[in-house]
């Protein structure tokens, strides 16, 4: 159907039957959005770091004000 021949039909409805009928569009649309997709578990990125430098730990030059 095209716009222009369902345009007069949905202006001629009561009130009532366009809050109806947008009732139902947007539920139809909400059931069709997407699932969220599921949020990943735990342990997913295990083993993705494979370098870490060796003064990982040190502290920091930009910090040393702060840590006195």
């Amino acid at each position: 159907m095209i716009l222009s021949e369902v345009l007069p039909e949905v202006q001629s409805l009561s009130r009532l039957d366009k809050i109806r009928l947008m009732q139902v569009l947007t539920a139809e649309l909400e059931r069709d959005e997407p699932a969220k997709p599921s949020r990943p578990g735990p342990g997913v990125c295990k083993g993705m770091i494979t370098y870490m430098a060796p003064d990982f730990d040190a502290p920091l030059e930009d910090m040393k004000e702060y840590m006195q």
